[in-house]
């Protein structure tokens, strides 16, 4: 089985920007995300961003909401994906934001993938 990673909202418009979501498909990673980072993706679509989505990532639901302080610090994107990570048992993510990054490394099951450090 290939391992798993929780991808977030900056790093799918980087890898489009990049014309590198092809490549995905070509690792060894179940990229998985949840419907939060799929509904930002599709909102920048509908204002115009030039964002395509990479089909090999799967959308997954959550089991619960997301928690509402985790909300009133991150984007609902990057709490949704840190749940998953947590609900799934998946120990990596791959995330740009610095705040959604330090929010992951205080859960000591998380490992992080960044694509900058912004």
């Amino acid at each position: 089985m290939a391992e798993r990673i929780v991808i977030n909202t900056g790093p799918i418009i980087a890898l489009t920007r990049a014309e590198a979501t092809g490549l995905l498909p070509q690792l060894r990673i179940e990229f998985v995300c949840p419907e939060q980072v799929r509904a930002e993706i599709e909102a920048g679509a509908a204002r115009g961003y030039s964002v395509t989505w990479p089909e090999c990532v799967k959308v997954v639901g959550l089991a619960v909401p997301v928690d509402p302080i985790a909300v009133a610090t991150l984007d609902a994107g990057e709490a949704a994906m840190i749940q998953l990570a947590l609900e799934q048992g998946v120990e990596w993510v791959c995330v740009d934001d610095r705040k959604g990054r330090r929010a992951s490394e205080l859960r000591d099951t998380i490992q992080i993938g960044s694509t900058n450090e912004s």
